[in-house]
């Protein structure tokens, strides 16, 4: 698994690419990593680019690691 760092620009897939008919994704720069009300640790990122649109200057909070579905490259640096 791959870790990132505070001011580091990253991709997140919300499925797999593989498995669905288009990229589903956020990207933006990590803000933070903290633990989510859920108990998971994420990272906090301010989005800038999303396949909706919907999350384009919000605050997304990124799992780590999925305990279910995780797959290779969710996250990736761009």
């Amino acid at each position: 698994m791959n870790y990132y760092k505070i001011g580091d620009r990253i991709r997140a897939y919300d499925f797999n690419p593989k498995l669905t008919e288009c990229e589903v994704y956020c990207e933006g720069i990590i803000l933070g990593i903290s633990m989510s009300l859920y108990g998971y640790e994420c990272y906090e990122i301010i989005s800038e680019v999303d396949y909706h649109d919907w999350r384009v200057g919000e605050n997304v909070y990124v799992p780590l690691k999925l305990e279910f579905m995780d797959y290779n490259d969710r996250i990736t640096r761009v």
